[in-house]
């Protein structure tokens, strides 16, 4: 008799990139981060352009990345959150609906001075004058402080460029943070 066929474990490779490069999606090597999204192809699969965009968070996370420590994390959620409709929102903003999808935090998952963070892409300038707007909903008596910060790449700490702190209603706002 001969013993089953067993499956053999995946071989994971690991990234051969660093911390400040970009590994094209299909393997073929890696290239400067501040070379993606700068509207030239430099990987042969064209990956290093995905995700520049625009993203309301309907399909996926849209290349950002939960870099969140300790028990605070970012989730992608459709309709109210886990909190029965008390904090978060019914419905994201881009749809209007219960059905469209949104990021959010759960602030009774966390402990006091523990963040949860959401890191975008590195998006070189597209004009001389650029801005990122987004929109939250923080609603709730617990309602800590949302941050923006913009990462300059060469080597300085990442500098806060927009704050907003406790409980801003049942509405979604809009943030507008110049660049």
């Amino acid at each position: 008799q001969s013993l089953p066929a067993t499956a053999q474990p995946p071989v994971t490779t690991p990234n051969p990139c660093t911390d400040m490069q970009f590994l094209c999606h299909d393997g073929s090597g890696c290239i400067d981060v501040h070379k993606t999204c700068d509207y030239t192809s430099d990987c042969p699969d064209q990956s290093d352009e995905h995700e520049c965009g625009p993203c309301d968070f309907e399909d996926d996370l849209c290349g950002y990345l939960d870099e969140s420590k300790g028990k605070f994390k970012w989730d992608r959620n459709q309709g109210s959150t886990s909190w029965f409709g008390w904090t978060g929102p019914s419905v994201d903003h881009t749809l209007g609906t219960s059905l469209g999808w949104y990021v959010f935090v759960d602030g009774g998952n966390g402990n006091f001075l523990h963040n949860a963070i959401l890191r975008s892409n590195y998006l070189p300038d597209t004009s001389a004058v650029c801005e990122l707007h987004f929109w939250y909903h923080m609603k709730g008596s617990s309602v800590g402080t949302l941050y923006v910060y913009v990462d300059s790449h060469d080597g300085a700490q990442p500098a806060q460029m927009w704050s907003k702190t406790g409980n801003q209603g049942s509405q979604w706002q809009e943030g507008v943070v110049k660049l």
